[in-house]
């Protein structure tokens, strides 16, 4: 049996036959008016998913209608950024299925991929916790192949409870807290229907969140997720390393040129063709370039009005607020806070660890109800985590420049540390 789309541009995907198990997953996917995406999306994986979970941020289009009519659970929720509406969904949505698999609402499932983990998910040994898919992009109606661009390779499938959202507001990765992940070899499909006017606009949103991230290893606006650089695998841990510790490093606008000729020329971007050539000039070149703009403006700007004013800015002109109290984090980042990683991560584990990475922000303390909050909860109520008691900040002897642990509570707490 199959199941055509709306679009012209849709491809064609298999449905399983009627009585056959479905496999023990719930699915994810986050929406804003995906009416154009929704019903392929959701027709890709409905043949061997137990429940679909639309998270809606208040769609003005059919996307709800459509998701509700295709058996999907809809639930609405005002948007913050990805990491922050997903991670919500995994703490909220009481899941019970064996597995999760996140989605975005204009990627598909190929009918090799669903082929594929109805073969081999049944069987895998209970050390395997999570598995990478490889994602396939298509613009304007052509694969990207070339230009780095194909495989990325993404944490997409685990088991429930096995994983967590880094909370970032761009490039956020699922990382798992526990096991091993296996890589399947067929693809899921990134291909957005509208039209270039929507991608610029969409990109220029996603600069300014990149802009942010930026700006935030400079002046400390909020704590770092680290939970990449604890547990992630070496590929996505180095695409991290350069882009934090090498590309960040490099001069305005010419790390955007370099990494554009690096990309179109020494990748083979060229051998995508017309297509290609727009897709990796405006990805590769032209977004870098405004994020380095934005960049520009908020280093001038602190310097004119200071970090107070900056948070005030991006409060109110791009209704990005960095604050939340700390008993407003899920209770594994509060966990990751207090106690740091599991024993067994060797690097940076511990207060140790988190102090590392908290060393260099002491002078961006804010207001007392941070250090309240913050305090209440390490005091000696039991950890919903490890059933354990949380330590005292007075008493730990750790310290740093002088400074206790205590001392460090006052810090902005947003969702930027790993639900780990």
């Amino acid at each position: 049996m199959l199941t055509t789309f709306n679009s012209d541009r849709a491809p064609l995907a298999s449905v399983q036959a009627p009585g056959r198990e479905k496999l023990s997953i719930t699915v994810i996917i986050l929406t804003l008016n995906e009416q154009i995406h929704i019903e392929r999306c959701i027709a890709s994986v409905a043949s061997f998913v137990q429940r679909i979970i639309v998270v809606d941020s208040f769609s003005s289009d059919r996307t709800a209608e459509i998701a509700k009519h295709l058996g999907a659970e809809v639930t609405q929720r005002a948007f913050k950024h990805q990491a922050d509406q997903f991670q919500w969904a995994l703490d909220n949505c009481q899941i019970a299925t064996d597995w999760v698999l996140r989605l975005d609402a204009d990627e598909y499932f190929e009918p090799s991929l669903a082929a594929e983990i109805l073969k081999k998910l049944p069987s895998l040994p209970e050390h395997v916790t999570g598995g990478r898919l490889k994602r396939k992009v298509i613009f304007r109606d052509r694969w990207i192949r070339h230009g780095g661009y194909y495989p990325a390779i993404f944490l997409r499938l685990w088991r429930t409870g096995a994983a967590c959202i880094e909370q970032r507001w761009m490039d956020e990765y699922a990382v798992l807290t526990r096991g091993e992940s296996i890589t399947l070899e067929a693809d899921f499909v990134d291909h957005n229907l509208r039209d270039i006017g929507w991608w610029v606009d969409k990109h220029n949103r996603y600069a300014t969140r990149q802009m942010v991230d930026f700006i935030n290893r400079e002046v400390h606006l909020f704590l770092i997720d680290e939970a990449m650089d604890l547990r992630a695998r070496a590929q996505s841990q180095w695409k991290r390393f350069l882009r934090n510790r090498v590309f960040a490093r490099a001069p305005l606008y010419l790390r955007s040129v370099l990494y554009f000729i690096y990309r179109y020329v020494f990748r083979l971007g060229f051998l995508d063709g017309r297509s290609g050539f727009l897709f990796h000039t405006f990805q590769g070149l032209w977004y870098f370039l405004l994020i380095d703009s934005k960049i520009e403006e908020a280093r001038v700007f602190i310097r004119t009005h200071g970090v107070d004013a900056f948070h005030k800015r991006l409060a109110d002109h791009y209704k990005i607020d960095l604050k939340t109290p700390f008993e407003e984090l899920p209770v594994k980042q509060q966990h990751l806070l207090v106690y740091g990683p599991p024993k067994n991560e060797a690097p940076r584990t511990g207060f140790h660890g988190i102090l590392s990475f908290l060393r260099d922000s002491i002078d961006e303390a804010h207001s007392d109800s941070y250090r309240e909050s913050m305090m209440t909860y390490m005091s000696a109520t039991p950890c919903p985590v490890c059933r354990g008691k949380r330590l005292r900040p007075e008493s730990l002897a750790v310290k740093i420049g002088g400074l206790s642990i205590a001392d460090f509570t006052a810090l902005p707490l947003n969702r930027a540390l790993s639900a780990a």
